[in-house]
C-alpha cells in the first residue's frame, strides 16, 4: 500500500492541475477559441480557473451538470 504525505499529494494536484490547463488551453488554442497572445497571459495567471480534484470520486445531482461541459466545447461556435 502506497501512503501518499500531504505534501506529495499537494505537488501532484499541483503538477496535475498545471498538466491538465495546457491541455485545455492548448485545445482551446487549436480550435481558434483563443489566440495566440490568450495563451500566455492565462497560463501567467496564478490561478488558471482549471483545476483537478484527486480526492475520492463524488455522485450527487449537482456534479452531473459538468459532464457535459467538454461536450460543449465542441459545439460553442466560435467568437467573431
Amino acid at each position: 500500500m502506497t501512503v501518499v504525505t500531504t505534501t506529495a499529494s499537494h505537488n501532484l494536484e499541483e503538477t496535475s492541475t498545471k498538466a491538465f490547463a495546457e491541455r485545455v488551453i492548448a485545445q482551446l488554442h487549436k480550435r481558434e477559441l483563443i489566440t495566440d497572445d490568450d495563451v500566455p497571459q492565462i497560463l501567467s495567471q496564478e490561478h488558471t480557473g482549471f483545476g483537478v480534484w484527486l480526492g475520492d470520486p463524488f455522485h450527487d445531482k449537482e456534479s452531473e451538470q459538468f459532464v457535459h461541459i467538454p461536450r460543449a466545447l465542441n459545439t460553442t461556435p466560435k467568437a467573431t
